[in-house]
């Protein structure tokens, strides 16, 4: 956790033992995109009692990772009501750059072996090695946080408190991208473009670790009877151009369509989805402020999830 931030949050809801109604999964889209407190506000409003929702967004993941974090969870807490995993074209690819992290942050030993097909390049194969030596490296850090115990309790107190949200006052101020000088918007996105393009995009295929993750969630999810929704986050035009090529355009929809009639599961594509985002609602071209979360996440309740839980709730 030390060198992972968000795996705190991981590791927050598996010492609470918390068997939520809503788990989210995904980026840091969900995690900056998705209040638990304001998700809990409206479904309780629409349910008429409580429902509990928790955010184990992972920076960067794709669904490779994802689906260690899930299946880590289910098996250590149990099944939660709903999953809604977050999941764009990117989150597919085979070439997905953050797949290093993933070998270094989540997987176990016997993942690591299953994993060796996936290991093709230094890159992957240094985290492989990193995730190989993370024994012994966390059982230091469980003797540290045993003899120093004060700080690592204000910092899971404090995402308690979040719920897995990156940050605090989801009504309060926050930098709109409409602020931004045209020539700093023009750099910020040729810095998206270029590192999409070199680290997401290149070559795009779905397969390799990313696919099979999503495979995993799936089986998951029928496995323990829990329902799954899936949704393409909101993204501003220009991202969604700097992210797209034919072969994403082409793979894309047609996998997910067939994926969804195969395992039952919801897919919302929210691109397109009626939530009046505007320029003011996202801080930069690929994730939401303050402003934009509000919005999606009273969307996800009120239009996704209540009816959802409704028809989940036994009858009285």
């Amino acid at each position: 956790p030390r060198t992972n931030n968000r795996s705190l949050n991981v590791y927050l809801y598996q010492r609470e033992r918390v068997r939520p109604d809503v788990l989210f999964l995904g980026s840091s889209k969900t995690l900056r995109g998705i209040v638990p407190s304001i998700v809990e506000d409206e479904l309780r409003a629409a349910l008429g009692r409580p429902a509990s929702v928790f955010n184990l967004a992972q920076l960067g993941t794709s669904a490779f990772g994802n689906s260690l974090v899930f299946r880590d969870v289910v098996a250590s807490n149990g099944s939660p009501g709903v999953v809604v995993l977050e999941l764009s074209p990117a989150a597919l690819n085979a070439k997905h750059g953050n797949i290093p992290d993933a070998l270094r942050y989540y997987c176990s030993s016997s993942d690591l072996v299953r994993s060796m097909p996936w290991i093709s390049s230094p890159r992957r194969a240094t985290s492989a090695a990193a995730g190989a030596f993370r024994g012994i490296s966390n059982l230091t850090l469980y003797g540290h946080h045993r003899l120093f115990p004060h700080g690592m309790e204000i910092g899971l107190e404090g995402l308690l408190r979040r719920r897995g949200r990156e940050f605090a006052d989801p009504a309060g101020p926050d930098s709109r991208l409409s602020d931004v000088p045209r020539e700093s918007k023009r750099k910020m996105l040729r810095r998206v473009r270029s590192r999409l393009r070199k680290r997401l995009v290149g070559a795009y295929r779905i397969g390799g670790p990313p696919e099979a993750g999503f495979r995993e969630i799936r089986r998951l999810a029928l496995d323990n009877g829990i329902p799954l929704v899936v949704f393409n986050p909101p993204v501003t035009a220009q991202y969604r151009r700097a992210l797209s090529s034919e072969a994403a355009r082409r793979e894309f929809p047609a996998y997910i369509t067939r994926a969804a009639a195969a395992d039952g599961f919801t897919y919302l594509d929210l691109d397109r989805a009626p939530l009046q985002l505007s320029k003011d609602d996202f801080i930069d071209f690929g994730h939401v402020n303050d402003y934009g979360a509000t919005k999606l996440s009273r969307h996800m309740a009120r239009e996704v999830l209540a009816p959802l839980l409704r028809d989940l709730d036994p009858v009285p």
